[in-house]
């Protein structure tokens, strides 16, 4: 196995955290969606995207833990939304990453790879001091 299924764990109540194997490459849509008590997983390093709406519906904070180092987070390919906005880092081997997916009026959903969001950002920040 190397997905996890679209809503696999939807609204598993009893969930609180999670790692997940190193085999997984690919977390699906809705997979986490609706698990209000998950608070932290483990994300190998081998995963290569999150889909949409992956984490939807999470209404703790979540602590993000991912194994390999910022430079291969930044590679990995999310679908927009993938995420809730209370996650406020990714915890990578070798640092942490700041979470910032959207802008701030949340007008804009990102989709893509987190490195190409930086520079992203980067350029609507620059339009919005002027």
């Amino acid at each position: 196995i190397t997905n996890i299924s679209h809503g696999a764990f939807s609204y598993c109540d009893s969930l609180t955290h999670i790692s997940l194997p190193d085999n997984i490459t690919k977390i699906c849509e809705f997979t986490f969606n609706g698990c209000k008590k998950l608070t932290s997983i483990t994300i190998p390093a081998g995963v290569k995207s999150i889909e949409k709406f992956a984490f939807w519906g999470c209404s703790r904070q979540l602590n993000i833990k991912y194994e390999g180092t910022i430079e291969q987070w930044k590679k990995v390919q999310t679908g927009e939304d993938w995420a809730p906005k209370h996650i406020s880092k990714i915890h990578c081997s070798d640092g942490t990453c700041p979470m910032s997916y959207t802008d701030t009026n949340n007008s804009q959903s990102f989709k893509g790879t987190l490195g190409d969001l930086d520079s992203s950002l980067a350029s609507i920040r620059s339009k919005l001091k002027k």
